[in-house]
């Protein structure tokens, strides 16, 4: 498709050594163990930075300080000392590391997260044109498993890279194509109107998140709306908007496209529900800066041709 020219992460090598770092909230040891041993059987090396199991004075909300997260952060995606980069968890605190990171700087390499981690991918996305990886978290809520759709769909895109077709729900339809941007839709609104936002122009817009009901959502796609966002979207992905106990509610799924479908106007813009991306265990992994063609039934997700 080549919409423009993006910064592709080389495959991964069998061996390859994965810092796992913090940049958000603080992570249960024993979660964090069990992650970093089930990443461990897939035959790759794993460091965890020192900000995982930080102990010094810091926001309980918080895995550590700025300054602590903050150099882990930059050196993990700064150095060439590793070759992919993971995270423990989400909560909050990355938006608070954007302003540390040496964007020029930064090398080619896979960075995985989701939720809090919307803020890194769209910062990397707007400074850079690089391709991460909203996906799998190491000392997630619920079990990391080698085994499940999120883990197997991130090991594809590190190493495989084809194309992957998902049927979906047409909830306005139509045929469209443009750059797969988004994530978890409170933290698109927290980052709308700063620097490291992107414009979402000809973008495909992918939104989800967690324990926001009707009118929260109401609110932040009406924020979207006054920003101009839905003025410039191609297609809209909405994936699963789940309760506080990671369940999904798809009532809250389907207001959300109605409600897209009001501040889209008259515009010939594609919606579709039911793609398998959220807050919870079952969720996908997908490519954030990749490619996306929506075609009725079908979303297509791919990585954009890697530079020579």
């Amino acid at each position: 498709m080549g919409l423009n020219r993006r910064s592709v992460p080389p495959p991964l090598p069998d061996d390859a050594l994965i810092r796992v770092i913090a940049p958000a909230g603080p992570s249960n040891a024993e979660k964090l163990a069990h992650g970093v041993a089930e990443l461990s059987s897939l035959g790759y090396r794993v460091e965890c930075s020192p900000g995982c199991t930080f102990e010094g004075k810091r926001e309980h909300y918080l895995a550590a300080d700025d300054e602590r997260r903050g150099k882990d952060l930059v050196s993990a995606i700064c150095k060439h000392d590793c070759d992919a980069v993971m995270v423990t968890r989400g909560g909050y605190g990355t938006m608070r590391l954007l302003e540390q990171i040496p964007y020029p700087g930064v090398k080619n390499k896979w960075i995985a997260g989701f939720s809090d981690l919307t803020a890194l991918s769209l910062a990397l996305y707007e400074r850079r044109r690089m391709v991460t990886l909203s996906g799998p978290i190491i000392a997630a809520s619920d079990s990391f498993s080698t085994t499940g759709p999120t883990v197997q769909t991130w090991h594809h895109w590190v190493t495989d890279g084809t194309p992957v077709e998902y049927p979906v729900t047409p909830y306005k339809s139509g045929h469209s194509h443009g750059v797969l941007l988004g994530g978890c839709l409170s933290l698109i609104c927290a980052l709308w109107g700063t620097r490291y936002s992107p414009s979402y122009q000809n973008a495909i817009l992918l939104l989800e998140d967690i324990d926001e009901p009707e009118y929260k959502i109401d609110r932040m796609l009406t924020q979207l709306a006054l920003g101009g966002v839905f003025q410039r979207v191609a297609g809209v992905v909405i994936g699963q908007f789940c309760n506080a106990d990671f369940v999904a509610q798809q009532h809250w799924s389907e207001f959300a496209a109605k409600r897209i479908c009001e501040l889209l106007g008259q515009r010939r813009v594609p919606v579709v529900i039911g793609f398998p991306y959220g807050h919870f265990g079952n969720r996908v992994t997908v490519p954030i800066g990749g490619d996306a063609i929506i075609d009725k039934q079908q979303l297509i997700l791919a990585l954009p041709e890697r530079k020579s």
